[in-house]
């Protein structure tokens, strides 16, 4: 049985894609409490990008939980 601590290492990309001028989309990369996310900027929605960028900011505010009970409450 493994008792170490798990690296991980990552990347992210994103694209305007066909339709739109500019890029809607985001990601974070928190691996120091294990989270990854992609916000998908809702293209075709009014503000797609303010949005996917208010939910990544918020999560990137996020303090390291004592543990994952507390996590899963914040």
């Amino acid at each position: 049985m493994y008792g170490g601590k798990l690296n991980f290492r990552s990347i992210g990309r994103t694209h305007t894609g066909k339709v739109r001028p500019h890029n809607e989309d985001a990601f974070l990369e928190r691996t120091d409490i294990g989270l990854w996310v992609v916000a998908d900027g809702m293209g075709g929605h009014h503000a797609g990008d303010v949005a996917s960028a208010m939910i990544i900011d918020r999560l990137a505010a996020l303090e390291p939980p004592v543990d994952g009970r507390t996590f899963l409450r914040t």
